[in-house]
Parts: C-alpha cells; sequence; structure tokens
C-alpha cells in the first residue's frame, strides 16, 4: 500500500505528463492561425461531458454550493490562464513559454506556506531560488529589444497566465479541503462535479470569445481535432491533479505537476527543430533542480 504522500506524488506525476504532452497540442493550435475561442469551447465540451457523465454513472445528480462556487473559480482561473498561454506560445517556442507558465509554482509555494500553513523548508527556499534563476535566464537581454515588442508582449502574458494558474492550483487544494469531511462516495462525485463546472466555463467562455471577438461561427474539422484532442488531455491533467491534492500538500504536489515542461521541451526539439541554446540547457536544469528540490520532502 502507498502512504498518502506516496499516492500525491504518483497522481501529480499523471498530471504531469497529460500537461507535457498538452503543451505542444497547445503550441500546434497556436500557430495553426485558427480561431482561439472556438478551440477553447470545444476543449469545454469535452471536459464537461467526460466528468458530468462520471459524476452521474457514480451515483450523484446533486450538484452542492460548495462545489459549484469553487469549480467557478477554478474555471475562471483556468480559461484566463490558458487562453492567455495560447496567445504567448503564438511569439514564443514552446519550451520557453511553457516553462514560464510552468513556473507558478514560485507563487504556488508562497501561497501555501502563508495561507494554507504548510512548511517553508530550507529544501524549498533552494527550490524557488533556482526557479526564479531560470525565469530570468529565459528572459534574457536578446528578448527586450525595440523590434521584439510581440515578444515582449508574449513574455508579459506568459507571467500573468502563470499567476492565474496559480490561482487554479489553490483553489483545487481549496476545494479538497473543503470536501474532505464528505463521505467518501459524495466526495468523489462533489469532486467530479467541480471539475465538469470548470468545463462549462470554458465552453461558455470560447463561445463567446470565438462570437464576439473572432467573428466565427463555422466549426473547423482541425480546430475540432485540436480541442477534442485537448479536452481528453485536460481531462487527465485535472482529475490526477485534484486526486493528488486530496491526500498531499500542494507546495509539494503541484510544483511536481509543473515538470511537464521537460517532457514539452524533449518533444518540441523534433518537431519544431526549436534551438537548444546554452541559456536555454541552463535555464532547464536549473528548472529541474528546483522542481527536485521542491519535492523532496515527499
Amino acid at each position: 500500500m502507498f502512504t498518502g504522500i506516496d499516492q500525491s506524488v504518483i497522481f501529480a506525476l499523471g498530471s504531469m505528463f497529460f500537461a507535457g504532452v498538452n503543451d505542444i497540442v497547445f503550441k500546434k493550435q497556436a500557430i495553426s492561425g485558427l480561431g482561439r475561442g472556438q478551440y477553447l469551447s470545444i476543449v469545454g465540451i469535452v471536459w464537461m461531458l467526460v466528468f458530468t457523465l462520471i459524476a452521474l454513472m457514480t451515483g450523484g445528480s446533486t450538484i452542492t454550493r460548495n462545489a459549484l462556487f469553487w469549480g467557478l473559480i477554478a474555471g475562471g482561473f483556468s480559461i484566463s490562464s490558458n487562453y492567455l498561454l495560447v496567445w504567448s506560445l503564438r511569439h514564443l517556442d514552446a519550451s520557453i513559454g511553457a516553462t514560464i507558465y510552468r513556473l507558478n509554482l514560485i507563487l504556488v509555494v508562497i501561497i501555501a506556506v502563508f495561507w494554507l500553513d504548510e512548511t517553508l523548508t530550507l529544501l524549498k527556499i533552494i527550490g524557488l531560488s533556482f526557479a526564479g534563476a531560470a525565469i530570468l535566464l529565459f528572459s534574457g537581454k536578446s528578448s527586450f529589444g525595440p523590434k521584439n515588442k510581440l515578444k515582449i508582449q508574449a513574455f508579459v502574458l506568459a507571467f500573468f497566465a502563470s499567476a492565474l494558474r496559480a490561482g487554479m492550483g489553490i483553489t483545487y487544494k481549496l476545494a479538497a479541503i473543503d470536501f474532505h469531511d464528505l463521505p467518501v462516495d459524495e466526495r468523489a462525485v462533489q469532486n467530479y462535479w467541480f471539475i465538469a463546472i470548470q468545463g462549462l466555463i470554458w465552453f461558455v467562455a470560447g463561445l463567446f470569445i470565438s462570437i464576439r471577438f473572432e467573428n466565427e461561427t463555422a466549426l473547423k474539422s482541425r480546430n475540432v481535432g485540436y480541442g477534442v484532442l485537448s479536452g481528453v488531455l485536460i481531462c487527465g491533467i485535472v482529475l490526477f491533479m485534484a486526486k493528488s491534492l486530496a491526500v498531499g500538500n500542494a507546495s509539494v504536489a503541484i510544483p511536481i505537476t509543473q515538470m511537464s515542461f521537460l517532457i514539452t521541451s524533449l518533444i518540441s526539439w523534433p518537431l519544431y527543430r526549436e534551438q537548444f541554446s546554452f541559456n536555454k540547457v541552463l535555464a532547464l536544469t536549473l528548472a529541474s533542480a528546483a522542481i527536485v528540490f521542491l519535492t523532496l520532502n515527499a
């Protein structure tokens, strides 16, 4: 039998894998020229339907106010962060954009320590230092000249997306705490509804963006493909993250899920022929070391 923390690590690794693959799909969609709103709405449909069916099959047709409340908040954080990420990936290498986005773990650890009363250890401090160094390497001088205004905007939006993603992770932990005292079966059902509601937020927001800002009403087959694939992958991301945070600390579980940029970088290398400069290799190494130090407590 696994201990609670062992289960948390295993679930977090599962979320990490799905996130790493999904970052590549995000990049493919971002450079396709297809509407972002339509893509996000299709992701939301898949996400919502999968967890609605699971909740109903589990025997729960009633959604509690708490599940609705946390689902709306997490969904708002999630759709906002991912919309900004998709935009930023149009002007950044997939590995750079994904790494900045995933380093939201810095904010997560700070919030977890000061708000959730989780312990701040020397290992976590070292990990945060390495993470900060990795970000500085990725935002080097070559990215901030007057000829790179779009890239500057992309970096800024990637950082905003990262902060919003941190809010989503903390919301998952708060929901897990809120559901903790429920009977086991009811806890599972409300967790599924909590996740399904986020898919609904994606669908509504994506549809609004598509119609209001992109004037897109006709479905594009390629966008449907990207949306369905991302929808399935995101189902894996959120399910394993929720399970991980239900049995582990946010300051440990969430940093593990952020290792997904390593998978993204390895896939991006042959897929997009992205160049691995010294700075990028060093930044990825420091980011990896940051994750290791932050998760040694497990």
